[in-house]
Parts: structure tokens; C-alpha cells; sequence
């Protein structure tokens, strides 16, 4: 309560106190360190303060909030996006920022050259790519693009799974229950859940293959169960490009041979996994 000779008054932990959106003070000194760096540095030197305070941004800085964050425009931004363009490839780190400056200095075009040339590198160029097509209802480029990007990328990346669901998204507004088929089998293979695995199966019911559906989204779980190593996603730090490997559980597993009545190979999978635990 303030009692104690040296101390403040109120919650020790300094943020809880304070009304001010942390958010807008960072963007405004970002912006301050913008305006009194020279051109030469300013690439490295805003990444080296977005760094230093990341803990408080976290994933919600943007270089968009950076321009909103102040009335007046910030001087020679073009060619600041085509210097931290090339200092981010440099470097090999802050995909997000890295696809962000290409999408503002370029637009949807320079996307889609960063995902068809460097799609396996940056694999979430497709993602902002579908993204940005969404935003103009281009459903049939959609589809094309989501299915460019599912070759382009290694099948066990999970954020291959946000490409398939654009070509899920695509299918529904073009009506086309084929392609929502094949967009969820894929998000499936490459990230399985249950959501992804109870629309497979409906579709696969209307589509009259829901045998050889299922049978492969078992097989494809009951592979990844056997790989070596942690059977859950560990946490990636932020300069690091989503390149999660696929990953599945024994609940999942379990939970479909449930849906689908296979009851003894549940009994078998129970046993053999708290075999393992012990």
C-alpha cells in the first residue's frame, strides 16, 4: 500500500498499472526510430528494436500498423521496403515481415512471384497469396493457386493445411464438393484433427468413397504415430518460417475407430500405447 520506504504504491508488476495501449506507444516509437535512423541502417536497426521489445508486440506488429500509427506519411517508405526486403532474405529470418513488405511494395503480384519462386522457403507466401484473392472473391483463382501451392509445398509441413483450406473455401462458394473433398483430405494429411477428419467423412459418404478415405486417414495417422520422436508441435521461435511437421496423436487415432465402429482396434491401440507409457 505504499507503506514500504522505497516502494510504489499499487501492483508491483509496472504494466498492470498503466492505461496506456502498449500496443500504440511501441508502434509510435518504432516510428520514432524509423524517422531518426539514416536510410542505410533503418532496415536492421527497427528489426533490432521490434526485437528488443517483442515480448510486448508479440505477432501483432505489422508494417501497416507502422504506417497507421502516425498522421503523417513515413518518408521514403518505398524504398525502405525494397532495402528490408533484401535485408530480411539476407538475414533468412521474420518471414512474416519479409511477405508483408513484398505484398506492400508490390501487391498481389509480387506475392504470387515470392510463393512460385520461393514457395518452399516461404510457404505462408500461398497462404497470404489465398488470403488476398479471398478479399476479391476470386474463388476460381483460388482454387488454382491452393492447388499450386499443395504440389509446391512438402506434404508434411502442417501449414500446408492452411493452403488446402483455401481450396475448401473455393469448393464451397463454387459449389463444388469434389474439390472440398480433395481440399480436407489434404489439411488432413498434413495437419490431422478432428474437425478436418468429420467433414472428410461426410463428404466422402456423398462422394461414395468413404472406405478408401477412411482407410487412408488411418493409414496416414497410424505412419505418423510411427515416427520417432515428440508426438505433439513445439513451440518455433518467431524469426524461424511455420515449418511444423506433421503431427498426430493416439486420442485422434482412437476417437476415429470410434466414429467409424472399429472397436477392437481401439482396444488394441489402448493397450498398446499404455504399453509404451510403461
Amino acid at each position: 500500500m505504499g507503506e514500504e520506504p522505497g516502494h510504489l504504491p499499487g501492483n508491483p508488476d509496472l504494466e498492470e498499472m498503466l492505461a496506456t495501449d502498449m500496443e500504440e506507444a511501441l508502434l509510435c516509437y518504432f516510428r520514432a526510430v524509423y524517422m531518426t535512423t539514416s536510410a542505410e541502417t533503418r532496415p536492421a536497426r527497427l528489426l533490432e528494436s521490434i526485437q528488443e521489445y517483442w515480448y510486448f508486440s508479440g505477432n501483432r506488429f505489422s508494417l501497416q500498423k507502422l504506417i497507421d500509427a502516425g498522421t503523417t506519411p513515413l518518408p521514403d517508405f518505398h524504398q525502405f521496403l525494397a532495402d528490408l526486403v533484401n535485408f530480411l532474405r539476407e538475414k533468412g529470418s521474420h518471414h512474416n515481415l519479409l511477405r508483408e513488405a513484398v505484398k506492400l511494395s508490390g501487391g498481389i503480384p509480387a506475392l504470387a512471384e515470392l510463393a512460385r519462386q520461393e514457395g518452399r522457403e516461404h510457404p505462408g507466401a500461398y497462404v497470404d497469396w489465398l488470403a488476398a484473392l479471398d478479399e476479391k472473391n476470386d474463388y476460381h483463382l483460388m482454387a488454382e493457386v491452393a492447388l499450386e501451392g499443395l504440389t509446391d509445398v512438402p506434404q508434411d509441413y502442417s501449414i500446408r493445411a492452411e493452403i488446402a483450406e483455401g481450396l475448401i473455401k473455393a469448393g464451397k462458394f463454387l459449389n463444388d464438393i469434389s474439390m472440398q473433398l480433395s481440399g480436407y483430405r489434404e489439411a488432413f494429411y498434413s495437419s490431422p484433427n478432428l474437425d478436418y477428419f468429420i467433414n472428410l467423412f461426410s463428404l466422402a459418404k456423398q462422394n461414395n468413397c468413404f472406405t478408401k478415405e477412411i482407410e487412408a486417414a488411418i493409414a496416414r495417422l497410424t505412419s505418423l504415430l510411427q515416427k520417432p520422436g515428440i508426438r505433439h508441435e513445439n513451440y518455433y521461435p518467431i524469426e524461424k518460417e511455420i515449418r511444423r511437421s506433421s503431427v498426430s496423436s493416439p486420442g485422434l487415432l482412437v476417437t476415429i475407430y470410434i466414429l467409424t465402429g472399429r472397436y477392437e482396434q481401439v482396444y488394441q491401440l489402448c493397450q498398446n500405447f499404455l504399453f509404451c507409457r510403461i
